[in-house]
């Protein structure tokens, strides 16, 4: 069982430079992706211990994203504690 303590989105740039054929960059030529970063705050109850954790989310496509992450997360942290 878990809850949701918070949730934070932030968009981050990355650029991509262009290269000529001899490997050096074509000022201004290059592209600019924006990646979306969802991180949640999530408290695990598990065996009577409590977890509170931060989870990133990568460019989540849907809330189903990221209820798989902190899914997936719960099973790692159970396995830390011992727990299956």
């Amino acid at each position: 069982m878990y809850t949701i303590i918070d949730t934070k989105e932030e968009f981050i740039d990355q650029y991509f430079p262009k290269y000529d054929e001899l490997e050096n960059e074509i000022p201004e030529e290059g592209i600019t992706v924006t990646n979306k970063i969802v991180t949640t705050t999530v408290e695990y109850y598990i065996n009577y211990n409590i977890v509170i954790v931060e989870i990133p989310h990568f460019n989540p496509q849907s809330d189903e994203d990221i209820t798989i992450g902190i899914t997936n997360r719960e099973v790692s942290e159970r396995r830390k504690l011992g727990v299956e």
